[in-house]
């Protein structure tokens, strides 16, 4: 399988699970990740070494463009996107080049119910539904996925959720109450929209 993973930024442990990944059997994997703009203790080409990937700085003028030409290029079967971190991957999911390539996002933004949030399906619902699955690393951040609309079987509970929720110590209402919560009341309010 021919697999493109569009990352956040490198980090030791992700590149240790990309490694890991990259020496499986029947994988032929490339990691995109955007170079950092701070200079670090460490080095991402160090860190990423063995490791097949491409690096842009973060302020290349067409990112979404040469993400997809390495996609091409890498003939890839399946596309990971890490969320919406970067204005780029929003672009590269709806790139006609791209469309009958099978796009996973990976998301990890915990539920807060913050104005933000209640505002981000105007922006990323397009993107969202492009997705053919969404992986998510535990029950509040696959909370936060539902409350985007993503289907369950876009999104399936993990083993862990599952039984959270089955066994009533789930640290957050079933998504359908999350979802059919009230809008909230404009009325002479102003929202916060400065975090997520």
């Amino acid at each position: 399988m021919r697999i493109v993973i569009c990352w956040g930024g490198v980090s030791g442990y992700m590149a240790a699970c990309w490694r890991e990944l990259a020496s499986r059997a029947g994988v032929d994997l490339l990691v995109f990740n955007f170079r950092r703009q701070l200079d670090t203790a460490f080095n991402d080409e160090q860190v990423m070494a063995g490791i097949p990937h491409r690096m842009l700085p973060i302020d290349h003028p067409d990112a979404a463009g040469a993400i997809r030409q390495m996609i091409l290029d890498h003939r890839a079967d399946v596309v990971s996107l890490s969320g919406w971190v970067a204005p780029a991957y929003l672009d590269v999911a709806h790139d006609p080049a791209l469309a009958n390539i099978p796009l996973v996002m990976v998301m990890d933004t915990p539920l807060r119910r913050t104005w933000r949030q209640r505002l981000a399906r105007l922006k990323v619902g397009r993107y969202v539904d492009r997705m053919s699955r969404v992986i998510v690393p535990g029950e509040r951040a696959w909370q936060y996925a539902r409350f985007l609309d993503v289907p369950e079987h876009k999104a399936p509970a993990s083993r862990i959720t599952q039984s959270a929720l089955a066994s009533g110590k789930s640290t957050l209402p079933h998504p359908a109450q999350t979802i059919a919560e009230p809008a909230p009341s404009f009325q002479g309010a102003t929202p916060r929209l400065g975090s997520h």
